[in-house]
């Protein structure tokens, strides 16, 4: 059985567009920062810079949330 989007539960995403705080914020990061930095470290091989990257992606991320749909 297949759940319609109006059944699927909020994603932290969606929860921060519909509330956004930095309390939501940080749920958000939190769910997203280790498959972040797993994609990174896979492609640099180096600890450093995988969570420099990391690091630039989230603040890229907080800088421009309005623009992404709820898909991410």
């Amino acid at each position: 059985m297949f759940l319609t989007l109006k059944e699927r539960p909020m994603n932290a995403f969606q929860k921060y567009k519909e509330n956004p705080s930095h309390e939501t914020l940080a749920v958000l990061i939190k769910e997203r920062v280790d498959s972040i930095f797993r994609i990174t470290f896979s492609m640099v091989k180096s600890l450093h810079d995988a969570e420099d990257i990391t690091q630039q992606v989230l603040i890229k991320l907080t800088e421009n949330i309005d623009r992404f749909d709820d898909e991410i």
